[in-house]
């Protein structure tokens, strides 16, 4: 039979193995609590859009990036659209990217071209993952960086690059032409015929050579 000592310190530890595990769970809460607000300015901060959305289209969450990259003011504004049949140019698409969604979980480096709420679009690198969410309904979570600029920049560039490539081929033609009628008074003499009718066929290409 326990003596009031012993039932006193039984007590003791007790009350004192309770209070390590209230102080316990209060510091796990202030680290879950850091770790969310850490998370969230995170997403608010990113230079990348970020959403989530239903399997219907409909807008739950966005960051302030993806507000800016769709011309919208807010939340509000942005819900009025739905991903699928407002914001996809090609509302098919995000047929196809559900359906991968559902078999493998996610999308991932998809590019794609998006109408913003102003009637511009944009090109777009899209990243989606599925959700399976506690209650009735699961929701697709989304990441887009705008390439718009980055993909114009490249069409330049290959014009250019033809542009290079077709005036070389026809100097190289007009060299040929010139070497292999070079002193026949109507092919490739100063003043022939045919020397009108090479320029016209090589055009800007060989007055810049």
């Amino acid at each position: 039979m326990e003596g009031p000592a012993n039932a006193a310190a039984g007590g003791a530890e007790a009350a004192l193995e309770e209070k390590q595990l209230r102080d316990a769970n209060v510091r796990a809460q202030a680290a879950l609590a850091e770790s969310e607000a850490r998370n969230r300015e995170l997403v608010e901060h990113s230079s990348y859009g970020i959403f989530r959305v239903s399997l219907a289209g409909e807008f739950l969450s966005a960051n302030a990036s993806l507000l800016q990259l769709l011309a919208c003011k807010n939340l509000e504004d942005l819900k009025v659209l739905n991903l699928s049949t407002d914001v996809f140019r090609f509302p098919e698409e995000f047929g196809q990217f559900m359906i991968t969604c559902r078999q493998i979980g996610f999308v991932h480096s998809a590019e794609t071209e998006l109408r913003r709420k102003d009637g511009g679009l944009i090109v777009v690198r899209l990243h989606l993952r599925y959700l399976s969410l506690p209650g009735p309904a699961d929701a697709l979570e989304g990441v887009v960086e705008d390439v718009t600029e980055l993909r114009a920049l490249e069409r330049q560039l290959l014009q250019a690059q033809k542009f290079e490539n077709d005036r070389a081929a026809c100097r190289g033609h007009c060299a040929r032409f010139q070497q292999r009628h070079r002193g026949h008074p109507r092919l490739g003499g100063a003043g022939s015929r045919a020397e009108p009718q090479l320029s016209g066929n090589c055009g800007a290409f060989c007055a810049h050579s």
